[in-house]
């Protein structure tokens, strides 16, 4: 398996919410497919680039850059794939020459031993 790609890290906390069950700290580095649990009076933060939630249960808001959990909550980040920006976003180049005609010339062909015609 390859390495998680990292979506972003906490910048503010309240209470005591959990990331792949172990209890959230600050500044602590969340990673594509990583389970987020909140309580009764748990609130998180976490910035980055890419936000994306499944999952989602409670209250729970999130955009491309921020995601906010507050009191009883939960949800899986994931990347936020745009499929309409990188379409957008995309440099075509075009093609000019599909194909390059190459030509060969073949002299004094003789028949293979064992090959009759």
């Amino acid at each position: 398996m390859g390495e998680k790609l990292k979506l972003g890290s906490v910048i503010d906390i309240k209470g005591n919410p959990l990331i792949m069950g172990e209890v959230a700290k600050m500044g602590q580095e969340v990673y594509e497919g990583e389970d987020i649990i909140g309580i009764q009076g748990d609130m998180i933060i976490i910035s980055g680039k890419s936000l994306s939630i499944i999952e989602e249960d409670g209250d729970v808001s999130c955009t491309p850059t921020k995601l906010t959990g507050n009191n009883d909550f939960e949800c899986v980040i994931e990347q936020d794939l745009d499929l309409e920006a990188m379409w957008d976003n995309v440099v075509w180049e075009e093609i000019t020459d599909i194909a390059e005609e190459v030509v060969y010339e073949i002299d004094n062909i003789t028949a293979t031993a064992g090959v009759r015609g």
